[in-house]
């Protein structure tokens, strides 16, 4: 996923989050706290979401062997004084 992609998932998880926070509110309002409860609930996932959206990045951990074939890494036999 490139970095266009990533942004945009998380702009649609923040627009979700807050529709769905307005909802919550309004059905707190009109006295459904059950319902509201439900949508809670359903928020904080979308809160966990976003934080993994925004905090994804791409690691390169790449092991680069710079010796060559004829000049291989020592490696100490047990018993060596190296």
């Amino acid at each position: 996923m490139n970095d266009k992609l990533r942004f945009y998932a998380f702009i649609s998880t923040l627009f979700a989050l807050v529709t769905m926070f307005i909802a919550a509110c309004v059905l707190a309002y009109n006295g459904r706290s059950v319902e509201a409860i439900g949508i809670g609930g359903a928020l904080t996932g979308l809160i966990g979401l976003a934080g993994v959206l925004a905090g994804a990045k791409q690691h390169t951990d790449e092991v680069k062997v710079t010796n060559p074939v004829s000049d291989p890494v020592h490696t100490a036999q047990q018993g060596d004084n190296a």
